[in-house]
């Protein structure tokens, strides 16, 4: 996802005197994302909360040297998941999470039928289960791209690989997130 232009403007006037409102409305901005990527990478959420608190008050206090970053996007999400490696190393007895009791994003309407709702739910839980099922690198990328809405050079620089290999990541989990979603509906249709 692009960084708003807006965004970019108030992260150029955190040392304003409207500093102090320009960098709450940045954190409210990325704060839930944040912690989304975060919580993929570590086990525990207050970890990855502590994390992501972490890089916002650094932000605030290098705001003078980080006004000449034109990419805050970019900016946060590297400094994220650099926390969270230098955090997994440390504490290298615990493992990488799996995601699997995230919200997916995904939307269907009708949510005042019963058995419409009972569907939804029940396709959420298979496409977590699925989502959780990929492998870190191949999860990582498909929820860059599909729920943070990041492009593919985006996710490359964030992950530090190249666009080649996020192509072929992305491939990769839609191939698999088809594979289990249709054996999934399947064996479900065949229940009812």
């Amino acid at each position: 996802m692009a960084c708003p232009a807006n965004i970019l403007s108030l992260w150029q006037h955190m040392n304003d005197e409207e500093g102090e409102k320009a960098y709450r409305m940045i954190f409210d901005y990325y704060y839930d994302r944040l912690l989304r990527f975060a919580i993929c990478y570590v086990s525990v959420r207050e970890e990855a909360e502590e994390i992501v608190l972490d890089v916002f008050l650094n932000i605030w206090l290098h705001r003078e040297r980080l006004r000449k970053i034109k990419s805050p996007d970019t900016y946060l999400f590297i400094s994220v998941r650099n926390r969270c490696l230098n955090y997994l190393r440390h504490f290298s007895h615990l493992h990488v999470r799996s995601v699997d009791n995230q919200q997916s994003g995904l939307e269907l309407a009708d949510r005042t039928d019963p058995q419409k709702e009972m569907e939804r739910k029940q396709l959420h839980r298979v496409l977590d289960e699925a989502i959780a099922q990929l492998p870190f690198q191949c999860r990582m990328v498909f929820r860059l791209i599909r729920e943070e809405r990041m492009t593919y050079k985006e996710v490359a620089e964030i992950l530090q690989i190249s666009v080649r290999t996020v192509e072929t990541q992305i491939q990769r989990a839609m191939q698999k997130l088809r594979a289990s979603l249709h054996e999934q509906m399947s064996e479900f249709k065949a229940r009812k």
